[in-house]
């Protein structure tokens, strides 16, 4: 007859530092949407998960900032597409926006998969869904905002032409003119260049460039220069045009700065002590290569590495000042 005499203990009884131990090796194991999982288990739990993936940076690669799926992406489609429909505003809205925007049940999941990667990267968005009220009426100006902006992003040019130019900006997805230049084509940007928005074309430039979209930079530079070039001349040589250029050149794509470049220097600029340096290459780099360690803006990095003779740094300098950024 055995004397052996069976022990239980529980997972919080356990020396602290052999409890996270134990947490990090599960979500090694078992995936990083399952480690988030355990913080539903009780209030312990909760703050040594989070612990866990703070101090060991297990969450630094799920954001999607160049565009991979991310685990925050997926848990909000689940919450989009399983929202009752008296349920948060929020999730109503863009679940709603997909199912106007196509019939085909398969696409309005790819539709609200796209819609929620937009919105989660768009300023301010996990604050109005944290605000939003449970049963709030959605407006029908409101939704035909957000179901505009949605459209532009989806590339849905008849739409647009059918509906055309809104008043108003989604808080949930952008200004339409905004995702048009970053993700549209010249068919969906045209009729908001031509309802002469004020400095809708300047955003627009900026938002392209930032894109790295050198056929939408070119497209809105060259359609509208001869007729605005007075707009376009002050734009080069004001302050506020200088800051706008510095914008527009912190970009992934070398190109749009040798095509901003090389059309500033077609325009014969008057000297203005003031805006001495605000856009010079020094002045640039600066500004942009602590984007390409963040982004992982390789061919930008390289391309201000080539250039470090115009921007008046020694060679090491610049590889310094790279590696110091990153």
């Amino acid at each position: 007859m055995s004397n052996h005499i069976p022990m239980t203990f529980r997972l919080m009884d356990l020396p602290l530092e052999l409890f996270q131990q134990i947490i990090y090796e599960a979500i090694l194991a078992r995936g990083r949407k399952r480690g988030l999982r355990l913080m539903l288990v009780n209030r312990f739990f909760r703050e040594q998960v989070r612990y866990v993936l703070c101090m060991n940076s297990m969450l630094d690669g799920a954001w999607p900032y160049q565009g991979e799926y991310s685990m925050v992406q997926s848990y909000l489609e689940y919450w989009v597409n399983t929202e009752p429909r008296d349920g948060n505003r929020i999730l109503v809205i863009i679940r709603q926006v997909a199912e106007h925007l196509t019939t085909e049940e398969s696409e309005t999941k790819r539709y609200i998969s796209s819609l929620c990667k937009l919105a989660m990267n768009h300023d301010g968005f996990f604050r109005s869904l944290r605000n939003a009220s449970v049963r709030e009426c959605i407006l029908k100006q409101e939704f035909e905002t957000h179901l505009h902006a949605a459209a532009v992003y989806m590339n849905h040019v008849s739409d647009i032409q059918a509906w055309g130019i809104p008043e108003s900006t989604s808080f949930l997805f952008g200004a339409p003119y905004d995702l048009a230049a970053r993700y549209g084509s010249t068919d969906i940007m045209e009729p908001y260049l031509q309802h002469d928005i004020a400095q809708v074309d300047i955003c627009a430039l900026v938002a392209a460039a930032q894109k790295g979209r050198l056929d939408m930079v070119r497209f809105i530079f060259e359609s509208h220069m001869d007729a605005k070039s007075d707009q376009w001349k002050s734009f080069w040589m004001t302050r506020n045009g200088q800051i706008r250029i510095r914008t527009m050149l912190i970009t992934p794509n070398p190109e749009i700065w040798d095509y901003f470049l090389n059309e500033r220097g077609k325009v014969k600029l008057t000297f203005d002590p003031s805006m001495a340096g605000l856009c010079s290459m020094r002045q640039l780099s600066v500004c942009i290569r602590s984007r390409c360690c963040r982004f992982g803006w390789t061919e930008m990095a390289r391309y201000i590495i080539g250039r470090a003779k115009e921007i008046s740094l020694p060679y090491k300098q610049i590889h310094l000042q790279i590696a110091i950024s990153a």
